[in-house]
C-alpha cells in the first residue's frame, strides 16, 4: 500500500499492530491476574497536559523548571490530524 502522507502509514502501522496483538492475554493455569508482584518500581515521573499534548518530566522539579523529556511531542495541528485518522478508522469499523 502507498501512503502520500508518512505519518498515515504510521499510523496505519501502529493500528494494525495494536490490534493483531493480544494486549491482555489471559492468565496461565494457577496465575492470578491480580498479582502486584513483578510491577515496575514508580519512576516519579510527572505530566502536565498543554494544548491536549500530554507532557512527559523526570520528576517535581523538572515539572516546575518546565523541562519536559525530550519526546516526540507533537504540535497542536499533527495531534487534530492524527487523532481524526483514528476516530474515522473506529467510526469506519474493521474492513
Amino acid at each position: 500500500m502507498f501512503y502520500a502522507d508518512h505519518r498515515q502509514g504510521i499510523l496505519y502501522w501502529f493500528l494494525i499492530h495494536l490490534l493483531s496483538t493480544d494486549i491482555c492475554s489471559r492468565p496461565g493455569e494457577g496465575e492470578d491476574p491480580y498479582s502486584m508482584e513483578n510491577i515496575p518500581d514508580n519512576l516519579n515521573y510527572q505530566m502536565k497536559m498543554k494544548d491536549g499534548i500530554i507532557y512527559v518530566y523526570e520528576n517535581t522539579e523538572a515539572l516546575s523548571m518546565n523541562k519536559p523529556r525530550c519526546l516526540p511531542y507533537p504540535d497542536l495541528e499533527t495531534f487534530a490530524i492524527d487523532m481524526s485518522h483514528v476516530l474515522a478508522m473506529i467510526a469506519d469499523g474493521p474492513t
